[in-house]
């Protein structure tokens, strides 16, 4: 939009760059005079000579559960990552929220870019949990040794493509999901080490 629009786009991309630091998601608005008589539109229509309207920075700040359970997964051994199609200062600005270290976010990914992630983290021999929710996540949510996707916002093309499905589109409940799991797995380890030593008693008298 700003090379459509004849402004001094080094200043304006510079308070583009401050939005996106303070986490936000950055849209450019323009408007160009069209004849009452015009009906449709082509692209010879918006080649140049737009006004610049403004900028709009959106933000969906994380919530408080999902940066205590980003905190847990760490203490737990888990590695959060964050792979997102977002401009990479605001991935940065939300991962800081969040408590993802820099180095574990990929910005601009595409959804070859998060296949490509869950196959290397599966080579190194890692256990990878996916979540996602749009038609862009099914190969890496299918991938994944652990597809979770959002129930709510989700597509049905994510739905299919994964194990398990969030209905309540949140990340705390995968961290808490986890816990239980591993409670579970630690109770069923206990009982075997328990009976089998005290079954081969029996079976050996």
């Amino acid at each position: 939009v700003l090379e459509m629009c004849d402004v001094d786009r080094a200043l304006w991309q510079a308070k583009v760059a401050e939005l996106a630091r303070d986490g936000m998601r950055v849209l450019a608005l323009g408007a160009r005079p069209a004849p009452e008589t015009q009906e449709s539109l082509a692209f010879e229509h918006v080649d140049g000579g737009f006004a610049l309207l403004g900028l709009a920075g959106i933000i969906d700040p994380p919530r408080d559960e999902a940066i205590e359970a980003v905190r847990q997964c760490r203490e737990a051994g888990i590695r959060v990552k964050m792979i997102t199609g977002d401009h990479a200062v605001t991935a940065a600005a939300v991962a800081g929220m969040l408590g993802i270290a820099p180095e574990d976010v990929l910005a601009r990914a595409s959804p070859e870019d998060k296949l490509r992630l869950v196959e290397a983290l599966q080579a190194r021999g890692e256990i990878v949990a996916m979540t996602g929710d749009g038609v862009n996540d099914a190969p890496a949510l299918k991938r994944a040794d652990v597809g979770v996707a959002m129930g709510g916002k989700g597509t049905e093309a994510a739905k299919e493509a994964s194990d398990m499905v969030l209905a309540d589109d949140n990340f705390a409940s995968i961290e808490r999901a986890v816990e239980e799991g591993r409670t579970v797995y630690e109770n069923l380890k206990k009982t075997i080490i328990y009976i089998l030593p005290t079954n081969g008693g029996e079976a050996l008298a």
